[in-house]
This record gives C-alpha cells, sequence and structure tokens, in this order.
C-alpha cells in the first residue's frame, strides 16, 4: 500500500464511522424487495438487539427497525 492510501484510510478511521447491518429473516419470511435480509448503513447505532434497532443513517436521518418477531442481525464496522 502506498503512503497515500495509509494516511487516508487513517483519516477514515478517525473522523467516520460506519456501520454496515445486516438484518435475517427466519421461517422464510421476506422483506418487500423479496429477499429474506437487508444490508443498511449507519454512522451510529442506538439500539440494537433482536427485536429493534435504531441508530443514525450515513445521511444523518434517524432510522429505525423494529419487528413483532425475533431476527437475527450482524453488525460489520467499516471505519
Amino acid at each position: 500500500m502506498s503512503i497515500v492510501s495509509n494516511l487516508t484510510q487513517w483519516f477514515n478511521k478517525i473522523t467516520k464511522e460506519q456501520y454496515d447491518v445486516t438484518i435475517y429473516l427466519d421461517d422464510n419470511k421476506q422483506f418487500p424487495n423479496g429477499k429474506s435480509h437487508i444490508m443498511v448503513s449507519l454512522k451510529k447505532i442506538k439500539k440494537i438487539n433482536s427485536k429493534y434497532l435504531s441508530g443514525t443513517g450515513i445521511n444523518g436521518q434517524a432510522y429505525e427497525f423494529s419487528s413483532v418477531v425475533e431476527f437475527n442481525y450482524e453488525v460489520k464496522k467499516i471505519y
């Protein structure tokens, strides 16, 4: 890696926070897009558990997802 890309990556880690949250539904249930999972990019996660997700989206708007049935989720920290 070059010095410029290393500095860019270091700067992004310090100034930006980004999480990619993937929500998986069980029992052959599907989201309106026809898939059993969705991915959401957030810059802040306020609360997450098996029935509720709350945070701030990349664009700065509040994001909230709740479900009556439990769902599985995966959180990946990008920066």
